[in-house]
């Protein structure tokens, strides 16, 4: 009917008890497990690859736009967040060229206000696109565009031997 059998066959275990050893052996067991009862294993986004997220995305759930947001952003985030690593590094070379003066804390502060910056621009705009307020790959991709060209126009100034702190507004009333 609707079984499936498991079968182990002749095996043979040890156990440490105590520092007594036990051993079971038994030739062959048999468990008859209901097929009928057995939930459907559900896959999602996360669970698949890169060529079946686009496969969906076009086919059975380009019909429901809540779904075929959720396979998009997905896929794009794909993309997304191994070239962040490059985007990160592009913007830590001026970040790092930057006057030694200020110290490690100010390159830490700075790190972790990019880093946050970078995570909730990142949230706020893939739940967007997953409500369908934004189209997926755009909303995926605005955040390392963004960065790109911070760190473009960082390197420029290093380049051009100017201090990034030049350019924040205010900074000059807490130099010493």
């Amino acid at each position: 009917g609707n079984h499936r059998d498991l079968h182990s066959f002749p095996t043979r275990r040890s156990s440490d008890l105590d520092g007594e050893y036990r051993q079971i052996g038994f030739g062959e067991y048999m468990l008859l497990v209901d097929a009928g009862k057995m939930a459907p294993i559900v896959r999602t986004e996360i669970d698949m690859g890169v060529a079946e997220l686009y496969r969906m995305s076009q086919g059975v759930a380009a019909g429901v736009p809540q779904v075929k947001n959720k396979l998009l952003t997905e896929l794009h985030g794909r993309f997304v967040f191994p070239s962040a690593a490059i985007v990160f590094g592009l913007l830590a070379m001026p970040l790092g060229l930057n006057n030694r003066r200020s110290g490690k804390a100010s390159g830490y502060a700075i790190s972790i206000v990019v880093l946050l910056s970078y995570y909730i621009m990142l949230s706020f705009l893939k739940t967007f696109a997953e409500k369908g307020g934004i189209p997926p790959g755009i909303a995926m991709w605005i955040p390392n565009i963004l960065f790109m060209g911070l760190g473009a126009y960082l390197f420029r100034l290093a380049v051009i031997e100017r201090s990034i702190t030049d350019m924040i507004p205010f900074s000059g009333r807490f130099r010493r």
